[in-house]
Order: structure tokens, then sequence, then C-alpha cells
């Protein structure tokens, strides 16, 4: 596919959207349309766990685009080309506590069928034994309505069951992640949830 022009369509305060031109293999020109975001060189994302208990950290989110509460991991976007601080940052903010970066993923692509934005993903640790992770006071913007849960491996499936069959959505990451890291095993432990089954 060779590129041969591209244009603004729509433009908005945070996304554009575009439409690129491609001269296909069989010499036809197509056109493709993608969103851009601005104002930012990605996204980070945030898997914390607390120490020594093994509990992740994730949040409760309402999203206006799908016009509900999304189980998610604290994420934020990286408004500068610093992973870590970032991910400290929106940490401290989205869920109160205060953590250690312990690894730093490459850049992904999420859904580049439609968007051009790369997401890190982020390790961090938590020590609950800290004084400042006593009693995490979470600060997020004005714009955010966001509730902290935590979950440890032998009560996530519950959680998630429970959440979805109140009608909180499961983000997609989260869902990706657990499945691999519990495989088989987390399928057949929440053999009764609607949203390990795929029910409606």
């Amino acid at each position: 596919m060779k590129k041969i022009s591209e244009k603004d369509l729509c433009r908005g305060e945070w996304l554009t959207l575009v439409q690129s031109t491609y001269l296909g293999k069989d010499g036809t020109a197509y056109n493709w349309e993608s969103i851009r975001r601005s104002g930012c060189n990605g996204v980070v994302v945030i898997i914390a766990r607390l120490q020594p208990s093994g509990r992740y950290i994730l949040i409760k989110q309402f999203r206006p685009a799908v016009e509900g509460w999304v189980l998610e991991f604290p994420a934020g976007l990286l408004e500068k080309n610093d992973a870590a601080g970032q991910a400290r940052q929106e940490l401290l903010e989205e869920t109160g506590y205060t953590g250690s970066v312990i690894m730093i993923g490459p850049p992904l692509q999420v859904n580049p069928a439609t968007m051009d934005l790369e997401v890190r993903l982020v390790i961090m640790e938590v020590d609950e034994n800290l004084q400042e992770n006593n009693n995490p006071n979470p600060r997020p913007e004005a714009t955010e309505e966001i509730e902290v849960v935590l979950a440890g491996d032998d009560d996530l499936i519950r959680i998630m069951t429970e959440l979805a069959d109140k009608g909180c959505r499961i983000s997609a990451s989260v869902y990706y992640y657990f499945l691999g890291r519990f495989g088989a095993g987390m399928s057949a432990a929440g053999s009764s949830g609607k949203i390990l089954q795929g029910q409606e």
C-alpha cells in the first residue's frame, strides 16, 4: 500500500477524523478513515499490585463514550516522554497510592484499524505498609468519576462477575490480562458468571 494523500474530515478539541488515500496492489485508490489523538504522546496503562497482599489495584470509571461504568486498569495520557513519571502520577491521582515502577513495556498498538494511538504498559508495585499507602486519597480530575477496586487472585473472578451482573463493562485489557494469567482456570472458576461465559 502506498499513501497518496491525506485530509482532515473533522477536527475536535482532542480527536481528529482523518481520511487517507492509498494506492492498492491492484492499482486502485482506496480511502481509509482513522482517528488521531492530539495533545499527547500516547497512553500509559498501569498494572499495579499491593505488596505483600498481592492484590491488584483496579478502577471502576464512568466513561461517557459508552454511557456507563467500566472496570479498568489505572491509565492516563502520556503528555511527555516519561512513561515512569506519568505512571506514578496517574496512579496517585486515580487511586491515591504511591508506587514503584518495575517494568515499562514497548510501544503497543491497541486498535490500529482505526487509531494511531500508542500504549505503554507499566508494571508497578505498591508497598501497602508505607504510611502514605495506609489511607490512600485519590485526586481525580473534575471530569473523572472513579472508584478504586482491590482484587486478589482468589476473588478477582467473583468481583468481575458481580460488577458485570450490575451492568459494569469490563475493559478488554483487564479481561485479556487475567485470561492470560489464569487461562482455562478463569473460565472454569467463572462458569456461573455471564461475563466469563459471554452470555447476554
